[in-house]
């Protein structure tokens, strides 16, 4: 956590032998093209309390993870172990898994560890609850999943304030549950308001009774709406140390998504070579045309030879990168291997990698998209207007 803007809450947050600092978290948020983001904590001077955190993870095609999470033992925190359990999910995060199935892995490897007959009502090991959500921002959907902590508060457009209605499963660290997952869609400029506190129980989401007037200061409107936040968290003495990170979504448009559904056969190859070139064209990005139409005929190529449709490719464009995805319906990833001196193919792949800034698959209940970042040079495009 940074320290930048610090003031204290007030008399009325908490006694005045032990005021809360207000720190932002301004620098250790990620910049993304996804949501605007803004956050703020607040602890006593000198408090080293690190059991509950918040978190954002740029995730590939433009994606990106919100963590609130919590590691408590005997119903108290565990900062000891709270480090490890955050590296844990940012790793796993990093594989591009779904929220159901990061937290099943999560809670399968927490389980193992724990004591031998330790559970239910004599459970003495270490609890872990969290809420992980993945939004995108071609779909304006966030697909969400909690073990053992509150939902978001969401602001609409409009200024209405509720909690989302999310499925709960128990803190992770108990006998193995199934993780429920819950699909949102949200309306572009839509906030999700996620938050931590100590010490305390998490039992209540949190509840914003109004929201700020647009800022005329230093501080915008999401950040005001981050310090309020804190103020009701923080009000009464009810906690002596709290954390808000607020995400403020948007929506990509046709200027920077496009997509195509291809039919199965080779003839679709060269079709979507002259797709790609016309969208790239349109979009005054010609310099990167060579590069994207190979890596994007190779990528279908393989899905009409190994995999299965429905076949579909398609164009983000970001800041600094375009990524081109091609998703179908099969199971089996794509994995580089190192063609023989005679052999007739196995080699597009290794060339696609080498043309990438980074590549991967994530698996859905539809099948599977390989996804490939591009990053856009000097030469190549200007991305700088979007």
């Amino acid at each position: 956590m940074s320290s930048g803007l610090t003031h204290p809450i007030g008399a009325d947050a908490c006694n005045t032998a032990s005021i809360p600092v207000v720190r932002t978290l301004g620098e250790s948020l990620p910049k993304t093209s996804a949501i605007e983001l803004a956050g703020y904590c607040a602890s006593p001077e000198g408090s080293t309390g690190q059991a509950s955190w918040l978190d954002a993870i740029p995730l590939p095609s433009a994606r990106i993870a919100l963590v609130a999470a919590s590691a408590t033992r005997n119903d108290r925190l565990a900062p000891d172990c709270a480090a490890e359990l955050r590296a844990t999910v940012r790793t796993l995060a990093k594989l591009d898994l779904q929220p159901e199935g990061l937290l099943t892995h999560v809670g399968n490897a927490l389980a193992s560890r724990q004591p031998a007959g330790e559970v239910g009502e004599e459970h003495s090991g270490v609890l872990f609850s969290c809420l992980y959500m993945v939004y995108d921002p071609v779909s304006g959907h966030c697909t969400c999943a909690r073990a053992g902590y509150p939902p978001p508060a969401l602001v609409t457009p409009d200024g209405a304030i509720t909690s989302l209605d999310l499925p709960a499963s128990p803190p992770l660290g108990l006998e193995p549950v199934p993780i429920e997952v819950h699909d949102v869609e949200l309306e572009p400029g839509s906030v999700l308001l996620l938050h931590t506190h100590a010490p305390g129980p998490l039992e209540s989401p949190l509840r914003v009774q109004r929201l700020p007037q647009e800022s005329t200061g230093v501080k915008s409107a999401l950040e005001a709406t981050c310090h309020l936040a804190l103020e009701a968290l923080l009000s009464r003495q009810r906690y002596s140390e709290a954390a808000v990170l607020a995400a403020r979504t948007r929506t990509f448009g046709c200027g920077t998504v496009a997509c195509w559904d291809l039919p199965s056969e080779p003839a679709t190859v060269p079709q979507t070579r002259k797709l790609v070139a016309d969208k790239l064209d349109s979009w005054n990005m010609k310099g990167v045309i060579p590069t994207a139409q190979l890596i994007v005929s190779e990528l279908v190529a393989n899905a009409i030879r190994h995999a299965s449709p429905p076949i579909q490719a398609r164009l983000i464009r970001t800041e600094a990168a375009l990524i081109c995805e091609v998703s179908d319906g099969s199971s089996t990833s794509p994995h580089l291997r190192r063609a023989a001196t005679f052999d007739e193919d196995g080699r597009g792949l290794c060339i696609v990698a080498h043309l990438a800034r980074h590549w991967g698959t994530r698996h859905d209940m539809a099948g599977k998209t390989v996804w490939v970042e591009h990053r856009i040079t000097a030469g190549e495009g200007d991305c700088a207007s979007l």
